[in-house]
């Protein structure tokens, strides 16, 4: 097991904590209680769950351990953190939170869905693997998604900049959606072709 896959496998097991913490949190919210010390301990767990990912990358490219399981693992863990927060955070829960505007969360998960799905067909007609390879507007939108969920776990996502981060965010999403889209027709049309 190499040491960026082990990362990977801390962020899965950091997911349901959050999860925890989260709902314990709002589910013990009330106007005359605010257990703001479960808020801080979900918000510190998702930074770290989210730092990790740019960790293990670091390690896996610096001391070349890429592996196999680790191009499948940690994707799928970022993908699974991140669909987890804004679906719980897309709610109202008593008030606890502003929360994040639910068109963001389904174009979101309607991009992984659909770039999940292109993998997956790509893979059935095209006979092999397709190539996959990052596009800054992903990165981009992965890295404004995770400021968007900790704005919203800090309960800073009222000021005027919160709203044209949403629309970043959400513009990042579109491109990405894009640019993976003409990319695997593109791979798709010279698999047809050869």
């Amino acid at each position: 097991m190499t040491i960026p896959n082990l990362i990977s496998m801390v962020r899965l097991l950091l997911i349901p904590v959050f999860v925890m913490l989260v709902m314990y949190y709002v589910t013990g919210y009330s106007e005359a209680y605010h257990p703001d010390r479960l808020r801080w301990w979900a918000t510190a767990v998702f930074i770290v769950a989210a730092v990790s990912d740019g960790i293990d990358g670091y390690i896996a490219r610096r001391f070349n351990q890429r592996s196999e399981l680790g191009a499948v693992l940690d994707p799928l863990a970022d993908k699974i953190l991140l669909v987890t927060a804004l679906v719980l955070l897309s709610w109202n829960f008593q008030n606890a939170f502003h929360p994040i505007p639910l068109w963001l969360t389904i174009l979101i998960i309607s991009r992984d869905v659909f770039v999940s799905g292109g993998y997956i067909v790509m893979r059935m007609f095209a006979g092999h693997r397709p190539e996959v390879k990052p596009h800054w507007s992903g990165k981009a939108g992965t890295a404004l998604t995770m400021i968007v969920i900790v704005l919203v776990l800090l309960k800073k996502n009222d000021p005027p900049y919160f709203l044209p981060l949403v629309i970043a965010t959400g513009a990042c999403v579109v491109i990405s959606l894009l640019i993976y889209l003409r990319r695997g027709l593109m791979q798709l049309h010279r698999a047809e072709t050869a």
